[in-house]
């Protein structure tokens, strides 16, 4: 037998050099290379100062997100993103406002625990929305409730279930998301997510789920 070909060697794509001759192009063509740059999907969590579910107490809302880079590349890139509104200010509600600067049709606002203070403004706006919380009467008497009736723009809700995913299978029967285009993710060590249907097909009724106890658990 004749010996086994060796295997080439791996290509190391070094990195490459910066484009330092940007800044010399004419304005129309850098312009032009603004102008495609797209919003990159972010997770902005957003908290009150101080942290109370009281709208009037609120002094600002803060996120740790980054702000957006085509706003920090330079002033022509941050010219050119707001003039056609790829990011606007949001959630500057409070008596000391600060700025967060999103896009709602990429951006995922995400709230935790589960109130709607912190965004109350900009409910109509939001288009992808992260909860994080149990499934107690705060949620089945209040929030979900609200999900109903002020997010009437929510094509996505993530569902982060700190009391295991098992818990939150009466929301498929009882509760309105405004969309089911809803990912129920298991908080528990196992961290498994299922969507709105694989959640209504592993668990077929509203009281199949108690036999599940164990797994939210131990999971």
């Amino acid at each position: 037998m004749g010996k086994r070909p060796k295997r080439p060697p791996p290509v190391v794509i070094k990195k490459r050099d910066r484009f330092h001759q940007f800044s010399r192009l004419p304005p129309e063509i850098r312009t032009r290379v603004w102008e495609l740059t797209e919003a990159e999907p972010r997770i902005v969590e957003v908290y009150t100062h101080p942290p109370t579910i009281v709208f009037k107490q609120i002094e600002y809302i803060r996120s740790p997100v980054r702000p957006p880079a085509v706003l920090h590349v330079c002033r022509e890139a941050r010219r050119c993103a707001l003039a056609r509104s790829l990011y606007v200010r949001a959630f500057t509600s409070g008596s000391k406002p600060r700025d967060t600067w999103v896009n709602f049709e990429f951006d995922m606002i995400s709230v935790r625990p589960i109130t709607f203070e912190p965004i109350k403004p900009e409910k109509p706006l939001i288009q992808r929305l992260r909860i994080q919380g149990s499934r107690n009467e705060n949620w089945c008497y209040w929030r979900s409730n609200e999900m109903a009736t002020d997010f009437p723009s929510i094509k996505e809700v993530h569902v982060i279930c700190t009391d295991g995913v098992v818990w939150w299978r009466d929301a498929i029967d009882d509760d309105d998301f405004g969309t089911q285009n809803v990912k129920f993710f298991n908080e528990t060590p196992s961290g498994y997510m299922l969507t709105w249907k694989e959640l209504e097909e592993k668990y077929p009724s509203s009281y199949s789920y108690i036999e599940y106890d164990d797994e939210s658990k131990s999971s």
